[in-house]
């Protein structure tokens, strides 16, 4: 795809039907998949939020280039708060279009209409192009699944733990193709976030249904769906990496968060292993 190899190698700046056309390929090829879709086994990075950070795209592009990784999962959460949101956005969709065998995209929660009117990423578009192709942001966002899972019991998403699933079944059921989520197991599964204590769920201080998950709660879905290692996004730990639930999650956050957070990207590694690496 001429247009992708050329944002790729840095050429950002593009029209608004280039955007379009761009969004329209990623869609079609993303609305037909599964909410839990499946990802290869082994050497598989793992992005957290990038949030409009172009230069930790474009570090996690050179990883991307140096280790030459079966697979590449972005946790979500692409937009929004950053100074180049527009150019993030381009490049990392231009990645998944390029490479649409070995680059997954997940849904996050700032990948929805609400979100992006309030948090920055609206009225980005909206001066540089124009509020039709803003609509055109939020038909594809509604397409991107949920999470993914391989055969080895490693599972991604952007949240974490949700409450009401005793099975894999019960995430690919519900209908994720809105603008906003409005299901509250997809909702969660966005929105949730870890403690490490002897729990199952508890309310969360982000608000709107959104929940603490604890050891129990993390235990029962791990059992119920044979995961060995979950992989989310969603939380700023200044390390940029953080374990859960003695190593068998692991939260990764990508940007630099205008300097609060030493920006990291995992590794699954050959052996099996999660490995974090500096992009930045």
């Amino acid at each position: 795809m001429k247009l992708a190899k050329r944002v790729i190698r840095g050429d950002y700046d593009l029209v608004e039907h280039e955007v379009r056309y761009l969004l329209d390929r990623l869609s079609s090829n993303y609305e037909i998949e599964p909410n839990v879709l499946e990802f290869p086994s082994e050497d598989v990075l793992f992005v957290g939020d990038l949030h409009g950070d172009l230069e930790a795209a474009e570090g996690v592009l050179e990883q991307f280039n140096d280790i030459d990784p079966s697979a590449i999962v972005f946790l979500g959460d692409y937009a929004d708060r950053g100074e180049n949101q527009i150019e993030t956005t381009n490049l990392i969709f231009s990645l998944a279009a390029e490479y649409p065998e070995r680059v997954v995209l997940l849904r996050g929660n700032h990948e929805g209409e609400q979100l992006a009117a309030r948090y920055g990423f609206k009225s980005v578009i909206r001066r540089r192009y124009s509020l039709d192709l803003f609509r055109s942001y939020c038909n594809f966002f509604k397409t991107l699944p949920i999470a993914a899972m391989n055969g080895q019991g490693v599972f991604a998403c952007h949240g974490g733990v949700p409450e009401g699933v005793s099975s894999l079944r019960d995430l690919q059921k519900p209908n994720r193709h809105h603008e906003n989520i409005h299901d509250q197991v997809l909702f969660q599964m966005v929105w949730n976030d870890p403690k490490p204590a002897d729990f199952y769920f508890q309310r969360s201080m982000r608000g709107g249904g959104a929940k603490n998950f604890g050891r129990k709660a993390f235990d029962d879905f791990a059992k119920n769906l044979d995961v060995r290692i979950m992989i989310r996004a969603h939380q700023a730990f200044p390390s940029g990496f953080r374990e859960f639930f003695d190593g068998r999650l692991i939260s990764v956050f990508s940007t630099a968060y205008k300097g609060r957070v030493n920006p990291k990207i995992a590794h699954l590694t050959e052996d099996g292993l999660i490995k974090p690496i500096s992009h930045v």
